[in-house]
């Protein structure tokens, strides 16, 4: 199969279908038939891929040892679970379909078939998601549509995911066109200003760290070694690197003024979770090395009892700490192997000469530590995050693949 041929096309058109509805709450049902679509087209692709070298499609993602080895440890820890059924739903949801998912981007981002019109679907999605954000945060929506976008916390989730997906599409499109245009960077800006606002309207904290941690990665990245001498920076990437500290600048003015509209700093000395946490830990002793089973909540009812919390503390709400309690200590260093594996594949592209691949890795960077980081108070990398997560670094790492492969060829 051709890269450029008509079932490649169809491919990225069904995965950028497919990232549209990650992006929205309500759409369960098409975005599994899209992903299930995509997915075949992807099995296709691989099976008819031609046997010369020059043309040869490279069918394994990174990272997808690390993968399955957690994926294999999740599933077996529906066996001694205390609810086997919905245990066996999430792992489903969880761990099936976002290893579908990755593999079916991954497959897709080696080809730029159709590309600009993936990028303007996704970007159309994009923009109603952020501004069905900001007129539910500025009371300005139709109750009947506010949860469409998954609420505040799964809405931050999602801009942690795609603030670096737009990064990279400016620079690609930036360098394919050989010179900046007003157009694509007036879109950008329009679109870097959406997002901002509808992070804003989330008053979600953890979101404003997050994209500071991802401009600092991204900066290392791209600049860590003209930063040791200033003398080698160009004037086009001082004003870059500017812009890149004006950011950061913003994004804490932000966090600050989030922190004040929701009671100030006292309340996060007073925040549930710090009790709760403590809590989780002394139930995970009762079962440390193998936890209780996949899903979140298995203490969903004495915690909401506890809490009296109308149903908002019934799971851990931190990654890390909810993955112990589920899998036990062996899970946790299982999905901690899978996030270093990530995390070096990420880097390993941001070491290479070439510019383009640099900010590749560096985007792939700033997915897993931006998510990482939302997920620190709270525990959102489930079903539509989860697949726009595992979606995203598909997609990123079969365009680096790309170019890889490209530059070898040549």
């Amino acid at each position: 199969m051709r890269t450029n041929s008509p079932s490649a096309l169809l491919l990225n058109l069904a995965v950028a279908g497919f990232f549209v509805t990650t992006l929205f709450s309500h759409t369960v049902a098409a975005r599994l038939l899209l992903l299930f679509f995509a997915t075949g087209l992807a099995l296709l692709r691989v099976g008819t891929q031609p046997s010369a070298a020059t043309a040869r499609l490279v069918s394994l993602p990174p990272a997808w040892i690390a993968f399955l080895l957690w994926a294999i440890w999740a599933g077996l820890s529906i066996f001694w679970s205390g609810e086997p059924e919905r245990a066996s739903k999430e792992f489903r949801n969880e761990i099936i379909y976002a290893g579908m998912a990755y593999w079916t981007c991954f497959i897709a981002g080696q080809s730029r078939a159709g590309l600009p019109w993936s990028i303007g679907i996704v970007a159309l999605g994009l923009v109603c998601s952020t501004l069905l954000s900001i007129g539910v945060g500025f009371q300005l929506t139709p109750r009947a549509i506010q949860q469409w976008h998954g609420g505040p916390g799964a809405h931050s989730s999602v801009l942690l995911v795609m603030a670096p997906l737009v990064f990279i599409a400016w620079w690609q499109r930036n360098m394919d066109a050989g010179a900046p245009r007003r157009a694509l960077n007036a879109s950008v800006m329009t679109m870097t200003v959406l997002i901002l606002l509808s992070a804003y309207a989330t008053l979600n904290r953890t979101i404003w760290l997050g994209f500071v941690l991802q401009l600092i990665v991204t900066v290392a990245a791209l600049y860590g070694n003209q930063l040791q001498s200033f003398r080698t920076i160009s004037t086009a990437n001082l004003k870059r690197l500017g812009g890149f500290i004006v950011a950061v600048i913003m994004c804490v003015a932000l966090f600050i003024l989030t922190t004040a509209q929701r009671s100030g700093i006292e309340e996060i000395t007073r925040d549930v979770r710090l009790g709760l946490w403590h809590k989780a830990l002394l139930q995970l002793m009762d079962s440390p090395w193998v936890g209780y089973g996949f899903g979140r909540g298995n203490f969903r009812v004495d915690w909401i009892q506890a809490y009296d919390s109308n149903g908002l503390i019934w799971h851990s709400h931190n990654l890390l700490i909810e993955t112990a309690i589920q899998t036990g200590v062996i899970g946790l260093a299982l999905l901690l192997y899978l996030f270093t594996k990530l995390l070096l594949a990420g880097i390993q592209l941001t070491q290479r000469a070439d510019a383009q691949q640099r900010v590749l890795g560096a985007a792939i960077l700033a997915i897993v530590l931006g998510m990482l980081v939302r997920n620190f108070t709270d525990v959102l990398w489930v079903r539509g995050s989860a697949l726009l997560f595992w979606g995203a670094l598909g997609v990123v790492f079969g365009w680096a693949q790309a170019q890889i492969t490209s530059t070898r060829q040549v």
